[in-house]
């Protein structure tokens, strides 16, 4: 079994197909939460639920701001996402983010493991 986390695991999804996914931990307080989201995606926050999921959160102003398509974002939203993308959890009572499930950790240790292997850019 493993340690607990201090933080809410998290995956930074890139809407530049040759960077990696990353897990990251959120903070676990609101504000600080709020201000790593809101960086990790580049300004305002949109949040898109994606059932049996979680949430995908986006920059709202990143059409505007001429993001690039995140291709990846955009086929598990079923709409048109640009930019880095964070995806977290569902939100719990409270309307905080939670952490997501094993089996996304899983698709990022696996992702990584078949870039390395493959040593491509992964497209």
């Amino acid at each position: 079994m493993s340690a607990p986390r201090e933080g809410l695991p998290a995956v930074l999804i890139p809407a530049d197909p040759d960077r990696d996914w990353e897990l990251v931990e959120l903070s676990r307080t609101a504000g600080p939460q709020l201000r790593q989201l809101q960086s990790a995606v580049g300004g305002y926050l949109e949040a898109v639920r994606l059932p049996l999921m979680g949430i995908l959160w986006c920059n709202e102003e990143g059409a505007l701001n001429g993001l690039p398509l995140n291709r990846f974002a955009s086929t598990i939203a079923l709409q048109s996402i640009v930019g880095d993308v964070i995806i977290t959890g569902e939100a719990d009572a409270d309307g905080d983010v939670t952490a997501i499930d094993d089996e996304w950790i899983q698709r990022v240790q696996e992702r990584k493991e078949l870039r390395a292997h493959a040593g491509d850019s992964g497209r």
